[in-house]
């Protein structure tokens, strides 16, 4: 049972704590490009005009891999949001992945 400080009790709702909570997600470095896959689950930071950006949950829908040295990644990955079905083109400093 989940309840967010600052509801009710009659707002508490249940939850799968497999799929609905994350333990934590780790930043990919430059040479970690080759790790991800079309399909993986991803958490993916999307900036937005209303404030600085959140990170969402993502599935990577394409990816496009570059040749690169180490210390920076210009491959891009095309994603899609899980909350609305969105999709937006990201560099890999934007992902973050579980361990």
């Amino acid at each position: 049972m989940v309840q967010f400080p600052r509801f009710g009790a009659e707002q508490a709702e249940w939850v799968n704590a497999r799929t609905c909570l994350r333990q934590r997600s780790l930043p990919l470095r430059a040479t970690e490009c080759v790790l991800v896959h079309c399909w993986d689950l991803v958490l993916c930071y999307k900036e937005s005009e209303q404030s600085t950006g959140l990170y969402f949950d993502a599935r990577v829908h394409g990816r496009e891999i570059k040749s690169h040295d180490s210390r920076e990644c210009d491959c891009r990955f095309l994603v899609r949001y899980e909350h609305d079905q969105s999709e937006e083109i990201v560099y890999l400093r934007n992902l973050c992945r579980r361990p």
